[in-house]
C-alpha cells in the first residue's frame, strides 16, 4: 500500500496545502496495465494528482527502474549517446530524462538554500562536506606531477644506467658534492 503519510496537497487553494501527514490525503483510483499505479487526492479541496507529482517520475512513461539506471550510468560518467546504446532507449529519451532530473535537481537545491538562507555554493560545499557518498564522487584535486627524471651520460654522451638527475640538477657539480664544513 502507499504511504499517504508521505504526501501533502499539491494545491496552492486549498487549507492543508503542503502538509504532509494531515490525514487528508486518499487513494481515488488506479491506473496502468497492472492497475499499479495510483491516483490519489485530497479530501478537503477534492484535487486528483499522481503521488510522483514534483518527482523527475513525474510525466514519464519510464519505470523507476529504467530511470534509476539512467541516472546510475549518468553518474559513472557515460555520455546520453552511450547510456542509451546500452538500455536501448533513444537519446532524446535519455536526454529528457536527464534535463528533468537536472532541472528537479536545481529546483530542490535552490529551495533548500533559500529555506537555510544559503547560496548554492556554500550548500554544494556542505553537502560536499557531511556526505561520504559526495565527498567520495567530488572531484579531487589535481595532483602535483613529479619532476622527469633525465638519463645521466658520461663523458662519450651514453646513458649510464642507474637513474638519472631531476631537472636543473643535470651537470650541476653542487649538487651531488657533500656540504662544505
Amino acid at each position: 500500500m502507499l504511504p499517504l503519510s508521505r504526501y501533502a496537497c499539491p494545491n496552492p487553494a486549498c487549507s492543508a496545502h503542503g502538509q504532509a501527514g494531515a490525514g487528508n490525503i486518499a487513494v481515488r483510483g488506479r491506473y496502468g496495465r497492472q492497475k499499479d499505479k495510483y491516483i490519489i487526492y485530497c479530501r478537503i479541496c477534492g484535487k486528483r494528482f499522481l503521488p510522483t507529482i514534483g518527482t523527475p517520475l513525474f510525466g514519464s512513461h519510464l519505470e523507476k527502474e529504467q530511470i534509476q539506471n539512467i541516472a546510475r550510468l549518468k553518474a559513472q560518467g557515460l555520455s546520453g549517446r552511450a547510456i542509451a546504446l546500452r538500455l536501448g532507449f533513444s537519446k532524446s529519451t535519455v536526454h529528457a530524462t536527464l534535463k528533468r532530473m537536472t532541472a528537479h535537481i536545481e529546483k530542490a537545491t535552490g529551495d533548500l538554500a533559500e529555506s537555510l538562507g544559503l547560496g548554492v555554493d556554500a550548500l554544494r560545499d556542505f553537502w560536499v562536506a557531511v556526505s561520504p557518498r559526495a565527498a567520495s564522487s567530488a572531484p579531487k584535486p589535481p595532483r602535483a606531477r613529479p619532476k622527469k627524471k633525465r638519463a645521466r651520460k658520461n663523458s662519450a654522451g651514453k646513458n649510464v644506467p642507474g637513474g638519472g638527475q631531476e631537472d636543473g640538477e643535470a651537470g650541476d657539480p653542487s649538487a651531488s658534492a657533500p656540504p662544505a664544513l
